[in-house]
Formats: structure tokens, sequence, C-alpha cells
């Protein structure tokens, strides 16, 4: 998986209320952007200021930006993917922080219940510019759902805690429900009918996971900002 930058994409400047059943947009700010997810997963950060050139040096030579994880189950995992290098293990090997790179481009980790999580898991994605004044992120479910996961940076919040194993409803997919995984093959949707009832939960009730292809809650906060996440969950 990759992550890109992108020079084409507009900044979403309204939009407010509950999200729209015909169209999956859920603005809530001026500072909202809408981030796009293509066929593959690869996460698209809008950015209309920086060169290829000038991602490849912040590639080779990145400063960084940790993340504080507090989490239910110490043994569970993450690996990260893209721009973000290869480092993986449990959340518990981290100390409570995991340090990623400053850049124009966008990184992501995918965090599971098995060891080197990858596509299907819950993903989450940020991008800590080397430039600018807003850092943005999501919590994507656009290729699966294993373990929820709520993140808070200044006065923003995304993602959420509900434990979507829990609700009630059940898992389309099943083809990876034995790793703890609910699979998303509907993610890629013109209408909200068109995803299905056990991810629907992931943006009722305050929840504020991506799944969508162009996902435009997601609102951006100080660069400089703490960034703390909580992961939580079970296995199915």
């Amino acid at each position: 998986m990759q992550l890109k930058f992108q020079t084409s994409l507009l900044l979403l400047l309204t939009t407010s209320g509950p999200l729209a059943l015909g169209h999956p947009v859920e603005g809530r700010d001026a500072d909202s952007i809408t981030i796009h997810h293509e066929p593959d997963g690869t996460a698209v950060f809008p950015n209309s200021t920086v060169s290829a050139a000038s991602a490849a040096d912040n590639k080779a030579a990145p400063s960084k930006k940790c993340i504080s994880f507090t989490y239910d189950n110490p043994q569970w995992h993450y690996a990260n993917v893209g721009v973000w290098g290869t480092a993986s293990g449990t959340f518990a090997s981290t100390g409570g922080k995991i340090c990623v790179p400053h850049n124009q481009v966008g990184g992501a980790m995918f965090i599971g219940t098995e060891a080197n999580p990858n596509a299907g898991n819950t993903k989450l994605e940020m991008q800590f510019p080397t430039s600018g004044t807003l850092a943005y992120g999501d919590i994507s479910l656009v290729d699966g759902y294993s373990l929820s996961v709520k993140c808070t940076a200044g006065s923003k919040t995304i993602g959420g805690s509900t434990n979507l194993w829990k609700t009630g409803k059940p898992c389309y997919d099943t083809s990876l429900k034995s790793r703890g995984i609910c699979k998303n093959d509907r993610g890629y949707a013109p209408a909200q009918k068109d995803v299905t009832n056990f991810f629907q939960e992931g943006v009722k009730n305050g929840n504020h996971f991506c799944i969508w292809q162009n996902c435009a809650q997601q609102p951006g906060w100080p660069v400089g900002a703490d960034v703390k996440c909580h992961v939580s969950g079970s296995k199915p």
C-alpha cells in the first residue's frame, strides 16, 4: 500500500448536520478536507503546494511526529505502511508512542489482533506536513474492520470507540473473520444504502470512521498538537 499526494482535490469548506443518506459527505468545519481512497485502498491527501521532488526529499530525511497510544490489550498489533516505513509489533513494545515522519504525502498503519496486520484491518491514516499549519487524518474502514480506534488532536476527534463486533449487526463478508477481520467489499459506494449494516455502525452514535472512497468528514488540527489514540474492541 502507498500513500500519495494530489494537487486537484479542494478543501471542503462547508456542510453540517448528520451524514447525508444519499451522498457520503460530512464536513464539520472550514478545516475539513476530502481524503480520497483509490480502489486498492491507497489514501490520497490533498496537497496544492508540494512537488513530487520535494515529497521525495521529505521521505529521505524526515523529522518525526509521535502519536501516543493507549489500548485495551497490549498484545494487539500495528504495522506501518507507505512512507511511514515497515515498523511493526505489539503496542506493548512501543512504550505507548509510535513516531512517524513528517511529510507532505501522508502515511498509514494497520491495527489488528494478529501479527503484521495488513489490508482488511482497521487503518489509521494521517498527514503531518513539513510546511503549513494543519495536520489531517482518518480512521479508515474502507478495507475492513478489526479493532476500534479513536484519536484526539487539539479539539478534533477522528474514529470512534464502538466495538462493531458487539452491535448485533452481522459481518457481510466473513472470509477473514477467523483472523478477527470483517472485510469491507462494499466500501466504495455512491449512497449510504450500499454500505452494509455492520459498517453503518461505524458512522453512528458519535463515531467518525471513514467508510467511503471520498471521506469529507476529516477535520484538520494544529500540526503541533499532541495526537492521542485509544485502541479498543475484541475478536468476533
